[in-house]
């Protein structure tokens, strides 16, 4: 993004919003440091305005990015980070890795300028597509001869932009003469560019067998006269292979905020159009807030994710997409797709899983199901280097829904074709795209039952985040200090000994819950991250680390351990994982599921075998008692109970 100035309050003094600016980090994060003592205020202006040194934030930046403060440096991720790494699963040809690895040796080694070296080493790509010639030593830029004007004008165009390039420094680059890859500039560019630029900019390239993908399932609504774009192009690695497709380069159209991957990007589409003499339609713009040339039939990319946005830059996007709640850049570029599409045009970006179901983004989902028809969401599991979050793609076309089924595809393989209008009808709108046809009907069946949710009818606490483990926590037992329960602890009913220890002074850690959540005379105590429900009976006050959160039930007429024999159920278990199939247990998700209305008399029987439960007695006859009374509550066939049964047991 560019254009955008934040004003300071005082030359040396930032506010909470500059200061996480400057580290790359939420407010939240801001506040909590200076909680931790690790950061201070020094000026307060009235009782919301508190100002910070700027001098101690740069400070702090450098020592983050030098790793002198482990602790911060874990929680800044990996905006601060100064490390870089080749992405190999970007290299068609991995024989060709100790090529671009001596290559980037010499680069570091002699510290060439990247976007010199860039230029350069175009001009290999260049002379290997047979654009250029050039006789070694290269000793200027007069001496390349170019097959037209279009590419001279293009590598010009790049060259102007550096002060004086100094062929003699790279006469070792350009003797290797070395291509590696379908995208080498892409490839090279990204492997010299540090992890918090990447993560800043959002700026992850995307694998080829991706992009493959989804050129291929666009490729049938490719005619002669497609226009196709991609908004946030990068090096124009999804044009280079809608070439394979597109005959005409014109009709190809990109767009990126970097300027060194736009020179790239224009680089790539000549090679590959290497018969036609054009000048590419690679722009450097942004399309969030620039209007680009007309719309467009196709739109395809990779849209940056967690790109940190100025307050500047927040306010204008805001003005400018208010249905846009969650301020998160993909939203963004997918609302921007959308209204950039013609007519029955057609979307397709890769997205983080956490779009399905995250209720952050329910504002875009809700957008896509009035305004859109989904045609396909492929799960496709971890594909980029270093990031752990599961990938989508999205496919939809620009057309009102109708009782249209959505492709769906596991990373599995697994294929379902649910009802698009499902979807609407789901809390926060959530894309639940592991349910099949029968999975549906047992679903439907049990929340055709009258039933209350959590939601509005509990308390709910995090465990305690100290801020530095290894001061606060001991593993042995003292006169000053006492038990704290960590995720591990904790199973069905019950939960183990602790083997932690912690002397509880609110003031010392970093984020504390309310103390009468963690004294709570019943409270039920849950893993934070699990792929299943596991909830625990607590009456000792016992403390819990933020790898394990709380729940108070208040719900009418139902006792704790009735709900935490409804939780750690079968069915419930089944409901989870099929609408949710997350690893983390949030508290949305919770608050949806069905607690039926039940009489006194069940309410005794179902408390009694909780009971005995949590009193370990009998627990696996006890356990089966309680789900088949429950199935029953629901009114499940044994064949409904069978299907759950083998579900939890896969």
């Amino acid at each position: 993004m560019h254009g955008f100035k934040l004003v300071d309050i005082e030359s040396d003094l930032v506010d909470i919003s500059k200061a996480s600016e400057l580290l790359g980090v939420s407010t939240a994060t801001i506040r909590n440091w200076v909680k931790a003592g690790q950061i201070s205020y020094t000026k307060q202006l009235d009782k919301k305005s508190k100002l910070l040194d700027r001098h101690q934030i740069e400070k702090l930046k450098e020592d983050i990015q030098e790793g002198k403060t482990s602790r911060l440096n874990n929680r800044a991720n990996k905006r601060n980070s100064t490390l870089t790494f080749i992405p190999t699963e970007q290299l068609s040809d991995r024989d060709s890795l100790p090529i671009l690895q001596s290559y980037i040796e010499i680069i570091n080694t002699k510290k060439l300028s990247i976007q010199e070296s860039l230029l350069i080493h175009s001009l290999s790509v260049l002379k290997k597509a047979g654009l250029v010639t050039f006789d070694n030593p290269l000793t200027s830029i007069e001496g390349v001869s170019f097959k037209n004007e279009n590419i001279k004008k293009v590598v010009l165009e790049w060259s102007k932009t550096l002060h004086s390039l100094n062929f003699a420094k790279y006469q070792e680059l350009i003797m290797a003469d070395a291509v590696f890859g379908h995208d080498s500039l892409g490839i090279l560019y990204q492997s010299l560019q540090d992890e918090g630029k990447k993560s800043r900019g959002g700026s992850y390239y995307t694998h080829r067998i991706v992009i493959e993908g989804i050129v291929e399932e666009l490729s049938s609504q490719i005619t002669p006269n497609t226009k196709v774009l991609d908004p946030c192009c990068g090096t124009a690695q999804f044009l280079m292979l809608f070439s394979k497709y597109v005959l005409n380069p014109l009709l190809l159209w990109g767009y990126d905020i970097d300027p060194i991957a736009v020179q790239i990007a224009k680089i790539n589409l000549l090679v590959s159009y290497p018969h036609c003499d054009f000048y590419p339609n690679i722009y450097l713009a942004n399309t969030l807030i620039e209007n680009p040339n007309g719309s467009f039939d196709i739109i395809a990319t990779n849209p940056p994710w967690g790109f940190h946005f100025s307050k500047d830059e927040s306010e204008i996007l805001k003005r400018l997409y208010p249905s846009v709640l969650s301020n998160e850049a993909f939203s963004y570029f997918l609302l921007r797709g959308i209204q950039l599409l013609n007519k029955d045009g057609y979307l397709c970006y890769v997205l983080p899983e956490a779009i399905t179901k995250i209720k952050q983004h329910r504002d875009i989902r809700r957008f896509i199901l009035k305004n859109t028809t989904i045609k396909s969401i492929k799960h496709l599991g971890n594909v980029f280097s270093k990031v752990l979050s599961p990938v989508i793609t999205l496919n939809i076309q620009n057309t009102k829904p109708k009782e249209n089924c959505i492709d769906v595809t596991q990373k599995d393989g697994k294929r379902s074709q649910p009802k698009q209008g499902r979807f609407e009808n789901n809390l926060d709108f959530t894309f639940d795209t592991s349910i099949t046809e029968e999975d549906e009907k047992i679903i439907e069946k049990i929340y055709k039952k009258d039933f209350i949710t959590l939601k509005g009818n509990a308390d709910w606490a995090l465990g305690i985040v100290t801020g530095n483990n290894k001061k606060f926590i001991s593993d042995m037992k003292t006169s000053s200090n006492e038990g704290v329960l960590k995720g591990s602890d904790i199973d069905k009913y019950n939960f183990k000994p602790a083997s932690s220890f912690i002397t509880f002074v609110p003031t010392d850690f970093q984020q504390v819950a309310p103390v009468e959540k963690y004294r709570a005379k019943e409270k039920l105590i849950y893993k934070f991250i699990s792929k299943e429900l596991s909830f625990a009976y607590d009456n000792k006050q016992t403390l819990t680390l933020n790898s394990a959160n709380i729940l108070i039930p208040r719900l009418p007429n139902l006792p704790v351990k009735v709900v935490l024999a409804f939780l750690n159920s079968e069915v419930f278990q089944f409901i989870f994982k099929k609408k949710f199939n997350t690893v983390k247990i949030l508290r949305g998700d919770l608050e949806s599921l069905p607690f039926p209305l039940l009489t006194p008399e069940l309410t005794r029987v179902i408390e009694e075998l909780a009971n005995n439960l949590t009193a370990c007695v009998k627990k696996d006859i006890n356990q089966d008692k309680l789900n088949s009374l429950i199935y029953s509550i629901y009114e499940l066939t044994e064949e409904e109970k069978q299907y759950i049964n083998n579900f939890i047991r896969e």
